[in-house]
């Protein structure tokens, strides 16, 4: 379902975008007109007696062809602050950040440059890992939901890798083969032996181990005309696909934690985040995730803080080498991190950090909510159904005589800063005040009324609160 939620959110970007039938009135507001950029200089002279406001709007309408139905409901309360205009440029990570983001993750762990030899110590701690899950029980306790194809494709491919590394382990050498990390930039190709003719990103791959769990860091840097990269990830070294499964299950099948176990290993994330120290951070999610294999994860995610006013979290972007005059090269700021319930890394993304290179404006001038609320209602107005899950609409005409209905409904919205792109430039972004709604969409058969798809908790329109445009959630 992940998975036909991110097409969705793509798709409905780019429909609300590209395929809207022209209106009679300028409802959408365009970039181009310089309006926004000479907006930003402009102060808010706006005075609030408190520091939130209450915000309460409801509406029903349909869009202009009539193929969507639509339903407002907010009844929230947003945040009077005042709401800053920031010019920011990519932060490049440095040699020295790197380490220190190493020991941040992993304390005084040793860091070797990453290789593809394994010394026999290592090759035996893979076959002892494997060996108890080279039965069809023991792969069926791992996979509970497989078919008895799939778990003896399973169990043949697992043994096929221990006699392979069971080979290896005679020819391997008995000391630890393995340089220190250097903590220098390379290019790819020194990590995986093929050139890359677009050209390489330069990066940093080590590997250590903690508590018996090997560990990948990968960290990778790209100031290039086509995209811009600043990357770090980590997570447990695989050396076969089964791998993930079996650290999954190992230290994720547990009791439910509890919250005070949560909220701790939330104020370590904080922590990492201050050793990292490279831009500010706020947690803006935390929260357990689980599935049917009784399997914990507490994952936890931050978004930059920009002259104190945090930004909201949009989807990342799927394409990076748009051509489109306002589409990023520049991944949207984030971190990630995803911890067993005993605290055991599982995966960390440190994604897209920036620089403050001038604040614009400490209190941006900003459409009023209830303006806001009609360049929803207009926006959204101007789109069809196909806007709402096109490969569903497409199929269900295609086989069936059904004849789909589309309801949305808008009942959450957000506040805060959002990152647009500086005009004619590929170095500089902005980030200003910005509303993100959010709601449910439901497909019915308009015959019966029956329910075909729902959809909630889906980010359907941001709008940029200095004049109302569009702020696009995708690179198409």
């Amino acid at each position: 379902m992940k998975r036909r939620y991110t097409i969705l959110i793509m798709a409905i970007s780019w429909l609300l975008c590209a395929c809207q039938t022209t209106p009679a009135t300028h409802a959408v507001v365009n970039k181009n007109d310089g309006t926004f950029d000479a907006n930003l200089i402009i102060s808010s002279s706006e005075h609030y007696d408190s520091a939130s406001q209450a915000i309460v709007y409801s509406d029903e309408f349909s869009s202009t062809d009539n193929s969507v139905e639509f339903e407002i409901d907010i009844d929230t309360v947003l945040s009077t602050t005042a709401m800053p205009a920031v010019e920011v440029v990519p932060h490049y990570i440095n040699e020295t950040e790197a380490q220190r983001v190493a020991k941040a993750l992993f304390g005084n762990a040793v860091f070797y440059d990453l290789d593809q030899t394994l010394s026999k110590d290592e090759i035996m701690q893979c076959i002892t890992r494997w060996m108890p899950l080279a039965s069809t029980d023991a792969m069926r306790e791992l996979f509970p939901a497989n078919s008895e194809d799939a778990i003896e494709w399973r169990v043949d491919q697992l043994k096929n890798s221990i006699e392979s590394f069971t080979h290896a382990y005679e020819e391997a050498p008995a000391d630890n083969p393995h340089s220190p990390c250097q903590w220098k930039f390379r290019k790819d190709s020194f990590y995986t032996g093929i050139s890359d003719v677009n050209g390489e990103n330069d990066s940093i791959e080590a590997t250590t181990t903690v508590d018996e769990i090997p560990y990948k860091l990968s960290i990778s840097v790209r100031n290039r005309n086509d995209y811009k990269l600043n990357a770090i990830f980590a997570y447990p070294r695989e050396f076969i696909m089964l791998d993930q499964a079996i650290f999954r299950a190992t230290h994720c099948r547990t009791v439910k934690p509890s919250n005070l176990q949560i909220e701790e290993i939330s104020q370590r994330a904080e922590k990492i985040l201050e050793q990292i120290d490279i831009g500010e951070w706020k947690i803006d999610e935390c929260y357990l995730n689980s599935n049917d294999n009784g399997e914990y994860v507490i994952c936890i995610n931050a978004v930059p803080v920009l002259n104190g006013v945090p930004a909201i979290r949009l989807p990342q972007l799927n394409n990076l080498k748009s051509e489109n005059a306002y589409a990023s090269n520049y991944y949207l700021s984030n971190v990630s991190f995803k911890f067993s319930p005993n605290g055991d890394l599982l995966f960390f993304e440190f994604q897209s950090p920036v620089d403050v290179s001038d604040v614009l404006n400490e209190n941006t001038a900003v459409l009023r909510p209830a303006d806001i609320l009609q360049k929803a209602k207009e926006t959204l107005s101007l789109s069809d159904i196909y806007a709402y899950d096109y490969d569903s609409i497409v199929d269900l005409s295609r086989e069936t005589d059904v004849n789909v209905g589309c309801k949305v409904s808008l009942n959450k919205i957000k506040y805060n800063l959002i990152r647009v792109k500086k005009p004619n430039t590929d170095d500089y972004y902005y980030y200003v005040p910005g509303y993100l709604f959010g709601g449910s969409i439901e497909l019915f058969d308009k015959s019966t009324g029956a329910i075909l798809s729902y959809f909630e908790d889906i980010n359907l329109l941001a709008l940029n609160a200095v004049d109302g445009s569009i702020v696009y959630m995708n690179n198409e």
